[in-house]
């Protein structure tokens, strides 16, 4: 038997996945609808969705009544947690009628630091920063709609995302002079056009209460990968020692988590193979698409 239903996408966040999944599907013939808090200060879409303004609740709603695939791109709120289950978390286990995925965007933030060592879906998770342990607290809050009332979360945990205008060839000529060196510190990576692959694959191949690592093959030191784009500039970063280099709170939360990203579980479960399977690559195609 197989099932005629049109697939009813609807996507909480109309940020730089959404508008990239957008543009992957675009010709699945699927019925798209995403929020934003500011539908007017978009330009003229050419993607096929249609904009739903975050604050008309009761449209919200009534879209969420009919969809089949739901995800979820906002990142959690500082003192509300998880703003869609705060204000829809009623509406969609009660009167989502036809769902059948639900998808939540997490972080590997939510792995802590491991030292170095390889972390897969069954590691624990030790969060230290705000933003990590808000991220792993909306992770059990979305999870436990599955453990509880069997509805169908998958949580994505994303590495750190680069793509098209967001990369080190963006950052370079924004001004950026410097990089710095952190002697066997690892961080993982993954491409947005292999996100969107992953994610339309799972709507097509539901998994149910899993887990998800999104992240290249390839853990390298942030100095590598931005070395490398420099390089492709035909220019040199200064590279600074860590003990010496200067950094917000927030970046000395992000150096002190130190992990490789395991993603074989992905790749096996969902059948894929990624498009951008290394920074080399990835950042060399980036640099193609800018000639």
């Amino acid at each position: 038997m197989h099932d005629f239903t049109p697939v009813r996408l609807l996507i909480f966040g109309y940020g730089y996945v959404a508008q990239h999944l957008i543009e992957y599907i675009k010709d699945f013939n699927w019925i798209v609808h995403a929020t934003t808090r500011n539908p007017e200060s978009h330009e003229p879409l050419k993607q096929a969705v249609t904009l739903l303004d975050y604050n008309q609740q009761s449209n919200i709603e009534s879209h969420i009544k009919h969809a089949t695939h739901i995800l979820v791109t906002i990142p959690p709120d500082k003192e509300n947690g998880d703003v869609v289950l705060a204000q829809f978390k009623n509406c969609i286990l009660n009167e989502a009628q036809s769902l059948k995925w639900i998808g939540y965007l997490s972080s590997t933030s939510v792995y802590g630091d491991h030292q170095g060592d390889w972390v897969d879906e069954e590691s624990t998770c030790y969060p230290d920063s705000h933003f990590a342990i808000n991220r792993y607290q909306a992770e059990n809050n979305w999870i436990s709609l599955f453990n509880i009332h069997a509805l169908p979360i998958h949580i994505f945990r994303l590495a750190g995302i680069y793509g098209p205008n967001r990369n080190i060839f963006e950052k370079i000529k924004a001004g950026k002079q410097e990089t710095i060196i952190k002697e066997d510190q690892f961080f993982s990576r993954i491409h947005v056009t292999d996100i969107c692959m992953t994610l339309a694959q799972s709507m097509l191949n539901v998994t149910p209460g899993e887990y998800y690592n999104l992240a290249d093959d390839l853990p390298a030191p942030l100095h590598e990968v931005e070395c490398l784009g420099a390089k492709l500039l035909g220019c040199k970063l200064k590279i600074i020692p860590f003990e010496r280099a200067e950094l917000s709170k927030m970046a000395q939360a992000f150096f002190k988590a130190n992990k490789k990203i395991n993603n074989h579980k992905v790749k096996q479960i969902l059948k894929l193979k990624w498009n951008y399977p290394n920074y080399k690559l990835g950042l060399t195609r980036e640099f193609n698409n800018l000639k």
